[in-house]
């Protein structure tokens, strides 16, 4: 029994919004992958704008599952929406206020609250806020000020209720908002000009992991350290791999990245990397091109 549990730990699934035209991010469908990244579609999101690839995630409670959108006309503006994992129909959804750009959308699995930065236009300032699943009620937690937050660069700590952001392009820093006390907790320089492409904080091993370049390489996966912004590097898929916000998954020292591998002529390849970063190494398990038409952003685990 212990065998077969150990199986299935090692064997998540994910859900994602996958996107079969890259290029106009259209024809969007709700999609499982398995671990090798095999997609399987769930049903087809007609109802919803464009979706953003700003990261999402499973509220385990309610069977649903949340994600940023462009607002379907004939409205304007940014719109979080939850659907149904068991097949794409909306279950509920949120307009944010005018002039207001929702940014890095996580999701607690334990009480569904949907944690996110909104930018608004016309102060130029940005927020980090929290939606209720039971409620839909908007609520400001904390006002991040003038600092114009990194798009699609996040990652949530489910223990300590906190959304990891990134600011700036040179001399990165990472912000730590906490949705628990309703601060930012920390505020530090991301070490050795590293330039943070997508993160995510795994809950079973309590590392917050890294996809990132620096000045002299790219494709680098690792372990940030949100107190103090040190970097230690794992591995190197080099530069014909770009990360394509929110777009890694870490769980049991196994890292799942859906990636754009770069080719002749700029063209872009979906692929899907298994990269095992036990110890403090991370070594290849596989590298697979996928679909023409597979785009699975904003993949989370859904088991």
């Amino acid at each position: 029994a212990a065998t077969a549990a150990a199986v299935a730990a090692a064997a998540p699934t994910f859900i994602a919004t996958n996107a079969a035209n890259l290029d106009t991010m259209t024809q969007f469908a709700l999609v499982t992958l398995d671990a090798s990244g095999e997609q399987s579609t769930v049903g087809n999101l007609t109802e919803v704008g464009g979706i953003l690839p700003n990261a999402a995630g499973v509220d385990a409670q309610r069977g649903t599952y949340a994600f940023l959108t462009l607002c379907p006309p004939p409205h304007f503006g940014t719109c979080v929406y939850a659907v149904y994992v068991a097949n794409g129909t909306v279950a509920w959804n949120v307009h944010l206020a005018k002039g207001e750009v929702g940014e890095n959308t996580r999701v607690d699995a334990e009480t569904g609250t949907v944690y996110m930065t909104v930018y608004t236009q016309s102060t130029k300032q940005t927020a980090f806020v929290a939606i209720d699943a039971r409620t839909r009620a908007v609520t400001k937690l904390v006002d991040v000020g003038d600092d114009k937050v990194n798009v699609a660069v996040s990652a949530y700590n489910r223990k300590a209720r906190t959304l990891y952001v990134t600011v700036g392009l040179e001399n990165q820093r990472l912000l730590a908002l906490s949705a628990a006390t309703k601060s930012v907790t920390h505020n530090v320089t991301v070490a050795n000009n590293v330039y943070v492409e997508s993160m995510y904080y795994d809950d079973v091993g309590g590392k917050l992991y890294a996809w990132f370049a620096t000045s002299s390489a790219s494709g680098v996966l690792g372990v940030l350290e949100p107190s103090t912004g040190a970097v230690t590097p794992l591995f190197t898929a080099g530069t014909k791999y770009t990360a394509n916000g929110g777009t890694m998954a870490v769980r049991h020292s196994v890292a799942y990245n859906f990636l754009l591998e770069m080719g002749e002529g700029g063209s872009l390849t979906p692929s899907w990397l298994v990269i095992d970063v036990s110890g403090n190494k991370g070594k290849l398990k596989s590298a697979t091109t996928l679909a023409a038409n597979q785009y699975p952003i904003n993949f989370q685990f859904l088991k």
